[in-house]
């Protein structure tokens, strides 16, 4: 894994450091983790796409944007139509945000796979939107890496968790040290 990695950082870089680096820094990446995320996220459409038999996702009516040129991009990028239904693979997960029961949300304030901006935000406004939010909240940590927690800031979640489902008492949002 670390051998390809390295091989696609030196393409990348070869081809275009300059760009390298705008898209590392629009997904809010350091430019040595964009090789890594590529890959690891390429292999999870990969393994997606296996198991689904096809194509779950359709990125024809996607317009790309905040990169230095959003045109050249929009224009280059390649359109793939889904194949398959995506609710083959993603229909026994609730994507909507309907939640009735607790949820605490523990995030690193850097995550090179699944950037903040990306994930907490996607699930907020999804429970948002459906008027749960009494039922979420999220707590973040100083940590730089996917799910790099210590065991004590799981366990001050996990704790937070279970407090406030025996009383009822939503713990605030906020660091967890």
């Amino acid at each position: 894994m670390v051998t390809k990695a390295m091989a696609i950082k030196k393409a990348i870089l070869t081809k275009d450091s300059t760009l390298a680096v705008a898209f590392a820094k629009r997904f809010d990446l350091k430019l040595d983790d964009l090789p890594f995320s590529l890959f690891f996220n390429e292999n999870v459409l990969r393994d997606l796409a296996q198991k689904a038999k096809g194509n779950p996702f359709d990125n024809t009516n996607t317009l790309y944007s905040g990169f230095p040129n959003d045109l050249i991009v929009n224009q280059k990028a390649e359109r793939l139509a889904a194949t398959v239904n995506p609710n083959v693979l993603f229909s026994k997960y609730d994507r909507t945000g309907n939640i009735s029961k607790p949820v605490l949300l523990m995030h690193t304030i850097y995550d090179q796979l699944i950037p903040p901006a990306y994930g907490v935000v996607n699930v907020e406004n999804m429970v948002h939107q459906q008027g749960k939010d009494q039922y979420f909240t999220v707590k973040y940590t100083s940590g730089q890496g996917h799910c790099n927690f210590t065991p004590q800031q799981t366990a001050q979640a996990f704790d937070a968790l279970r407090n406030w489902v025996k009383t009822g008492n939503k713990p605030t949002a906020g660091f967890l040290n």
